[in-house]
Parts: C-alpha cells; structure tokens; sequence
C-alpha cells in the first residue's frame, strides 16, 4: 500500500484591506490519514514551526537571527540581496530610480510589483502609490528569522505574490538587555556607516506574560562616483587593431575605426544647430577645430555640416561630438572634445539616516498557550538623498527674430550680445534673419546638481487574541492591525522646460523695446526690456545663451523644486 503523508496549510491573518466588516477567525487544521494515524502538521511561513525548509510542499528558506549577526548585515536589502532567490532591487547604490531612496526586493527577478513583503505573516504597509514596500522601515536588528517561499505563494497571497513572499518574523521574546554599536568604512576612509541598537525585554508572572521592547539608529555617509577610479568617468566603445570592440576611459579614437563617445551631448556649454557649415564656424570664431578628435584625420571641407558651443568667453566655438571634456570645465577648445561627462556628479552610494523602533508583548490569559493575548508596534523613519547631474533639457527652440511678422525682425537680445554668434548667422544667411530659429540642447548646471530626499515615517500597531483548541489541536487568531507609512519625496533643482523655452525667447516679447510681460509669459518671466527692471545682456552675463551666465532671476525662474506625499493607512481586522 502506498504510504501517504498528508499535509494542509491554513493561514491565519491574511486580510488585508481598509476597514474590514467583521472579526474574521482563521484555524489551522490537523490532515488525517485514512488509516486512521496521526500526521505531520505542517504550516508555511508565518507559524511558529522552527525549521520548515524543504517540508511543505513549496520548500522554505529560513534565515534565522545567527545567520543575520554573522553577515554583519545593517539593511535587510543587504541580507536578501546574498540569497540566491532573490535578484537586487534597489540598493544604497540606486541613485536614480523612480522610487527616490527605497530599497526594495525583488524575487526571481519578476518584479517589486510581484514579491509580497509580509511582517509577522501580516502584509506590510506600502510606502508608495506601487504598492512597493521600502525595507528601510523594517529594523534589521529586532529581526529574528526571515522567511522566503517562491513557489504557490500566489495562491494563497494573491497576484502580488507571483514571484513569492518574504516573511519578516521579529522578536516577541527576547529576556535581558543587549546593547551593540558597530562603524563600517571602505578600505580606504569612504562611505562611513554608523549603527547602534539595543534591545530589552523580561517575563512577568511565572512566563505567562512577556514585555520586549528595541531601537536601532543608522546612519551611512554618501560617495560620489569620483571617488572610484571605474566610476569617475563615463565610458566610450572604441575599435582595437583587429577590429574588436572594447570599452575605454580614453576619449580619443582608436584606429580610425568607428567610435562612439561616452558622456552625454547635451552639456553645460550647450549644442546649437542652425544648418551651419563648418567653413562659417571656423569664421565666425576663428578656430579650427577637429571634430571627430582624431588628428590622424584630415579636416571637414568647408560646407560640411556642423554645431556649435557656447565658451567661457563669451563666443562661440565647433561642438566636437567625440568625446567627453576631461575636467568638464570647458575653459577654451578642447582637443579631446565637448561631450558631457556626467558621472562625476552623480552618487555611488546613497545617504541614509533611520531610527527604528519597536515594542511586543503578550500575556498568556488561559496557560499554555490556550488564550493569548498580544500587542506588536513598530516605529520607523527613514531618510535618503540622492544626487544626479543636472536637468539635460533638449529639443529647445531659440528664435533669433523675435517678431513672427514676415518682413520685419527684432533680433533676440540674448543672440545679439554674442557677438560671434550674430557674426555665424549673418555668415549662414546672408538674405537676413527673418523668422529664422535655431535648435538648442543643454544642461544649465550653473542652478545646480538635481538632488532627491526621501523621508518615511512608518507606524504598525497590531492587537488581538490567539489561542489553540485543546485535544482537536486548532489553532486560531483574531487580531486589528492599523498601519499608517507617511513618504515625502523632494526633487529639487529640476528645470521646467516651458520657463526656459520662454527665458531663451524674451518671454514672448516680439520687440525690444521697454515693456510689460505678456500675458502668455509665466509669472516673474525675466527679459531684458522688462518694464521696471530692466538689465543688460552680455556674451558672459545675464544670458541664458551662454556657459554659466544666467543671473539670479534667470535661474530662479526656470528653476522646479517639488514635493511627493504619499499617506497609507490601513486598517484591517
């Protein structure tokens, strides 16, 4: 006769959901043989089962509170990110996500969306309007296993956990104080991370009742991408002698072969086009300049396509779209090009600052385990920043003629006061400058670096009975849970591409002379002939056609600082 072992799983507390109805009991009951003897009880994560791995039938993997210590982990992402379900969401190194500063678990790879965090067998509150968890708000050091199933959990959790669920299982009873306070470094002095934590607990008539209560503090100092030699630089794709491709931090090309340029076209210093060739650009700012920053190479003819840049001096100059500028400073031409080197600016690792905390308690109404009644709150905030390069705004329209009137022209004052530039277009269209526009990309740096801060506040309390029904062995619970997880996210230094469209192009004005603002112009709109605060452009200041020569007012208008808030709550029986 085949022996069979049968195994059935009922799992208590997943109702999650806004302000449920009624009190809703769930019982774990025991599987009968059909010849009448007793089997194997086996429940999935969330029981209090010390070891399930590989005996339900979707195997579990347990991490338990040793395993965690001997990481040294401080992040749960850290500790998940070593297990070999798991494929890294976002870390302390995602600088530039749509989740500002989270981190986040992704099981098989299918997804944030699609791996369940659950705390205490209990879903876990959003901290996004994804639906994403940031497991910044769970505290590593009051952690004491951590559960992960990745197979049938959809079944029993719902479409959110098609890639599996990961159970966060704290401690409820721990007994004595502990206290730890650890600082980690690189090798070298960077990224400084500062963790302290304490835990206390007790028991209280004879073991019946039990009182834990634990913080923990955190606080990890960023790194740039300067700081490491294979970050410092974005990279370039060159050819080698046989043809071969290969990545290079050298910004000269290789060979003669085909090479594309790291950094970024869009820049500080800007590209302009204008159906220019290259013999009137030459004119027009008496340079030379190699294109392809190859000096194996001959020069373009004279009416071969070109762009232009802006200098620090006021001028203009051929845009050489080969390679990055080395200091990215582009005090006078650059032999090795004029490509954007943005990698500089950017973070390598996140700053991070959270204090977490957390009480559990229980009493024991009927001994052994019959009644319990429970409490757990967890506190938590969290804060992150991260750091790009500046907004790269493209596709912008410059009007050189500033009237749309066929026939007359009002040159834009901002074009006029380069004198080169006025010089290349006069070259460029000899029959005049009527209703003639250019193409503009760049990346106004001078505003500053784009900086993102995230901020949860996250707090859970949860209450309720649970018990066991003597003899049949039923195991029931019945709880109210209220969570509530507050997520600001501020993005500041961004550039609203409507202002500086309208800064570029006098505000809408369609002549030069002293005026008010159109009423098509956004508000504090700044133009040089603006009624009543009038200023004078130059090729170096006052003007956004230019490297770093906008004022005060010309930044401030196009600059966009703005606030995310996102409030869960939750209340659930």
């Amino acid at each position: 006769m085949l022996d069979l072992v049968v195994k059935k799983t009922f799992k208590s507390a997943l109702l999650a959901g806004t302000a449920a109805a009624a009190a809703m009991v769930a019982v774990t009951v025991p599987a009968i043989a059909q010849d009448g003897e007793k089997v194997e009880k086996v429940t999935v994560t969330g029981s209090r089962i010390k070891q399930r791995d590989f005996k339900s039938i979707s195997p579990i993997a347990t991490v338990g509170s040793k395993d965690i210590a001997l990481t040294g982990s401080v992040n749960v992402e850290s500790l998940l990110n070593e297990l070999p379900q798991v494929v890294p969401g976002l870390t302390i190194t995602s600088n530039n996500p749509s989740l500002n500063g989270f981190a986040t678990a992704d099981l098989r790879g299918l997804g944030v969306g699609r791996t369940l965090v659950l705390i205490n067998g209990r879903r876990a509150n959003p901290s996004d309007r994804s639906g994403a968890v940031d497991l910044n708000t769970i505290p590593t050091a009051l952690i004491d296993r951590v559960e992960l199933i990745t197979g049938g959990a959809s079944a029993v959790y719902g479409a959110d956990a098609v890639a599996g669920a990961i159970n966060f299982i704290m401690k409820d009873d721990f007994e004595g104080v502990q206290f730890s306070a650890s600082r980690s470094q690189a090798e070298d002095g960077i990224a400084p991370a500062t963790t302290v934590d304490g835990v206390i607990g007790g028991t209280f008539e004879g073991g019946r009742g039990s009182l834990m209560a634990g913080f923990q503090y955190y606080s990890r100092q960023p790194v740039g991408a300067e700081e490491r030699d294979w970050s410092r630089n974005t990279r370039a794709v060159a050819l080698d002698a046989l043809g071969n491709t290969f990545v290079t931090t050298s910004q000269t090309a290789y060979n003669g072969g085909p090479f594309n340029p790291a950094g970024s076209g869009t820049a500080p210093w800007a590209s302009v086009t204008g159906n220019f060739t290259y013999g009137n650009v030459a004119t027009a700012s008496g340079l030379s300049l190699d294109p392809d920053c190859n000096p194996a190479t001959a020069l373009p003819a004279a009416t071969a396509s070109a762009s232009i840049r802006f200098n620090s001096t006021g001028g203009i100059e051929l845009f050489q779209n080969c390679g990055i500028d080395s200091n990215n400073s582009q005090s006078g031409p650059a032999a090795n090009g004029d490509r954007y080197d943005f990698a500089p600016d950017n973070f390598l690792v996140l700053e991070n600052e959270r204090v977490n905390g957390a009480v559990f308690g229980k009493y024991d109404i009927i001994a052994d385990g019959v009644l319990t009644a429970f409490v757990e709150s967890i506190f938590s905030n969290s804060r992150s920043r991260q750091q790009l390069a500046a907004t790269p705004v493209t596709g912008l329209t410059v009007r050189v003629d500033l009237d749309p009137t066929v026939g007359t022209t009002a040159i834009n004052p901002y074009v006029s006061a380069n004198t080169q530039l006025l010089n290349l277009l006069n070259l460029q269209n000899p029959t005049g400058l009527d209703n003639l526009t250019l193409g503009m990309s760049i990346r106004p740096n001078q505003g500053g670096l784009r900086e993102g801060i995230a901020e949860s506040n996250a707090i859970s309390v949860t209450t309720g009975l649970r018990g066991t029904i003597p003899r049949i062995d039923w195991d029931w619970e019945v709880f109210y849970g209220f969570g509530r997880n507050t997520t600001n996210i501020l993005s500041n230094n961004n550039v609203g591409k409507t202002a500086i469209t309208q800064l570029i192009n006098a505000c809408g004005v369609t002549s030069n002379t002293v005026q008010a603002a159109p009423l098509t112009a956004l508000p504090n709109c700044p133009f040089p002939n603006l009624l009543g605060s009038t200023f004078t452009p130059t090729g170096t200041a006052n003007n956004p056609l230019g490297l770093n020569s906008m004022n005060a007012a010309q930044l401030a208008f196009i600059n966009v600082d703005s606030t995310d808030v996102t409030i869960y709550e939750r209340n659930t029986v």
